[in-house]
């Protein structure tokens, strides 16, 4: 779940998503579903902070773990590795979604390759 923020950028106004939240399981108390925030955008600094769940929480990260059987710091680098590429296409401006295709699928296929490309370009 995310809401949308909306800048303006030149003469363009471009939309923005704000937070996410991901959905919790059903209180045992009440049987309603809550959400909790985990990314909160930063709009002065253009950058997203992800909000750790309170102990009581339902926390996905920690459940993708035990589902795979992949530690949670190994599944937090592959979210800033894919952050990373996301943030590489946005600076190289890639808007086709041909474009967005094809480097998704080379992520895919070749993600170091990929990644390192979008390290290299993003630095300069």
């Amino acid at each position: 779940m995310g809401n949308d923020a909306f800048e303006k950028n030149g003469d363009n106004i471009e939309r923005r998503v704000d937070e996410i939240s991901e959905i919790l399981p059903p209180s045992t108390e009440d049987g309603l579903i809550k959400l909790a925030q985990r990314f909160k955008w930063n709009a002065r600094k253009d950058t997203f902070k992800y909000n750790r769940p309170k102990s009581n929480d339902f926390d996905v990260l920690k459940q993708i773990s035990e589902i795979y059987q992949i530690p949670v710091r190994q599944i937090k680098r592959e979210i800033k590795d894919k952050e990373i590429v996301l943030d590489w296409m946005m600076k190289i401006d890639v808007k086709d979604y041909k474009e967005v295709q094809n480097i998704v699928r080379n992520y895919y296929l070749k993600p170091e390759e990929v990644l390192n490309q979008a390290k290299m370009e993003t630095k300069n």
